[in-house]
């Protein structure tokens, strides 16, 4: 006698053997946009992520409101969270949409908040103008949105995978050896794995994320950094001040080194709130507050002698 169950498994049988899957799903689908996915219900899917997205009211909102608005959000079975800003950064596509971002997202704000905070009185906070990550007062709101995000797993009564196709792994290709060179200029080498060598100091330097960084977030980058075999540090102001060379570059350093700030962290600090900062744009030594970030960038460097 064919039972139901059987019907069922032959069915998950069939779809595996023609290399698919079999999905049901409680919310229509009721438009697409590249990657992305909207359902009647509101909620846009990043297929490439998996990633699901509800922008909030579309108006003026500080990061309290935005707290808030995610905090009290049920839509299909809750679980719904402030994004990092990594995930906002994600969004950003360049001329896509009226926002950069998939047009399925509707809002007219510019910057979206993440869920970080430092305190009370700031959290990060995603420009899609600009593409910029930034910290911004908690209490800001002109053209400031919550979005929320979630990336618990589908529950039964939602997607249902029923069979898929194991796919064929892949391996990555063996990194090239350190000392592999890339490119000269001057008296800089470009190495692989983006180690920039001084060959007149013997100094190497490493860039770190192209992003608004204060002086504790620049700090812990650099110690947290293994690249070839470690050792790096944060450099002195002295170090910071060789690499100036007025007229090179688009940020007067060798071009090698990836950046759009203008400032950069050094390690040496003044008493619980400074540290030691320099700017490229003038060839200035300063002292900053260590909550600065704005156009401020974390550079490692260490000077180990490698033959």
């Amino acid at each position: 006698m064919i039972t139901i169950k059987k019907i069922a498994l032959s069915i998950a049988l069939l779809v595996f053997l023609l290399g698919g899957c079999l999905c049901f799903a409680a919310s229509n689908e009721i438009g697409r946009d590249g990657v992305y996915v909207v359902y009647d219900n509101g909620i846009v899917k990043d297929t490439s992520t998996g990633l699901k997205w509800v922008s909030g009211p579309d108006k003026d909102t500080p990061w309290n409101e935005a707290r808030s608005w995610v905090q009290n959000l049920n839509l299909d079975g809750g679980g719904w969270r402030m994004p990092t800003i990594d995930e906002l950064s994600g969004l950003y596509k360049k001329g896509t949409g009226d926002r950069n971002m998939t047009s399925l997202l509707k809002t007219t704000g510019w910057w979206v908040w993440s869920g970080k905070a430092e305190g009370s009185s700031k959290a990060r906070i995603f420009s899609f103008y600009s593409g910029r990550r930034a910290w911004g007062i908690s209490g800001f709101s002109y053209s400031g949105r919550a979005f929320a995000v979630s990336s618990r797993k589908e529950s039964k009564n939602q997607w249902v995978e029923v069979a898929s196709v194991p796919q064929k792994p892949s391996y990555p290709k063996p990194a090239p050896p350190s000392n592999n060179v890339i490119e000269r200029h001057g008296q800089y080498v470009l190495y692989s794995k983006g180690i920039i060598k001084d060959t007149n100091t013997g100094l190497e330097w490493k860039a770190g994320p192209d992003e608004n960084t204060n002086w504790n977030e620049a700090r812990s980058w650099v110690q947290s950094l293994n690249l070839d075999g470690g050792g790096w540090r944060m450099p002195t102001i002295d170090e910071l001040n060789g690499l100036y060379k007025k007229g090179t570059g688009d940020r007067n350093m060798a071009s090698f080194l990836k950046t759009t700030g203008w400032w950069v962290w050094s390690g040496e600090t003044e008493g619980s709130s400074k540290a030691r900062i320099f700017g490229f744009s003038v060839g200035r030594r300063s002292s900053g507050i260590r909550d600065y970030s704005f156009s401020s960038r974390a550079f490692a460097v260490r000077s180990r002698n490698d033959g």
